[in-house]
């Protein structure tokens, strides 16, 4: 169970039918018993059930369902939450053309009041309104073996830089992100995904470090012993968890990057290395 605030999602992982409804009706079941005694009702109609996994796994739990308040939970195929769109899938296929529309709805302001703001002005307003949305969640759905969606929101960052420096829109991209110092939307991805890694090694954010080097695992002195291990998978999917991409991220790096004394040093060495490569 997660909990954020007044929201909260229950998960279960199973491999059959029988063994999924048992587990999700005794979870329900201490949820209501836990809000009767605290005498508050479970919204039922905002209440939603999704069976995450691949299309033949979800055949087998087509009949699943969960009964509240005498009422059954609507079963979804995606559902919002805490911003981002998950879908039973885990494709992101929903949450990007979302994100397609609202950055393109933004743009299109930007288009027709440009000729009012200078040109900081601009920027604040394409790293405020477009920016923060292309950003927000990216480590959770970005570069998951979807290269064309991801493409499509890079279409939409290159055009916001040609607004910024009213440059056309058949001009290069590559020239307006460089003359704004912008780094790629893939750059901006890498970059987040190493400040992450950094912070739970060296214990900065509260999260435990589930990061493990090859050292840790055998004594050999190979020119890899300090890099983090690879997450091993049975499934392709397995292989799109995030941390996979952190770790490969990580990997990258050069020692002495890793090895920053503190983190103001290391944003700059790990900016200055994915700008490069």
């Amino acid at each position: 169970m997660v909990i954020f605030a007044d929201d909260i999602a229950m998960f279960c992982p199973a491999s059959t039918a029988v063994e999924l409804q048992a587990k999700l009706d005794f979870d329900l079941q201490g949820v209501m018993n836990w809000l009767r005694n605290n005498k508050l009702l479970l919204n039922v109609p905002k209440s939603k059930l999704m069976i995450i996994g691949n299309s033949r796994k979800l055949k087998k739990f087509a009949n699943i369902q969960l009964i509240a308040n005498d009422a059954p939970l609507e079963r979804v195929q995606n559902f919002k939450y805490l911003g981002v769109i998950i879908d039973e899938n885990l494709s992101w296929k929903s949450h990007i053309e979302k994100l397609q529309i609202k950055v393109s709805q933004r743009l299109g302001i930007l288009r027709r009041i440009k000729h009012l703001l200078p040109k900081h002005a601009r920027i604040i307003f394409v790293n405020t309104m477009i920016t923060s949305l292309l950003d927000y969640g990216s480590l959770v759905w970005g570069d998951k073996k979807n290269k064309i969606m991801m493409d499509s929101l890079q279409v939409l960052h290159n055009k916001a830089a040609k607004l910024v420096l009213d440059r056309p829109m058949l001009s290069s991209s590559s020239d307006a992100l460089r003359m704004l110092h912008w780094s790629t939307l893939k750059q901006r991805r890498s970059i987040r995904r190493c400040l992450y890694v950094y912070k739970s090694i060296n214990g900065i954010n509260d999260i435990d470090n589930t990061f493990i080097r090859n050292a840790d695992v055998h004594g050999y002195n190979t020119r890899h012993k300090n890099d983090l291990r690879p997450m091993k998978s049975s499934t392709c999917k397995g292989l799109l968890r995030s941390n996979c991409d952190f770790i490969a991220d990580w990997n990258l790096l050069d020692e002495n990057i890793r090895n920053s004394s503190s983190l103001s040093n290391f944003k700059r060495a790990v900016f200055k290395f994915f700008k490069s490569i």
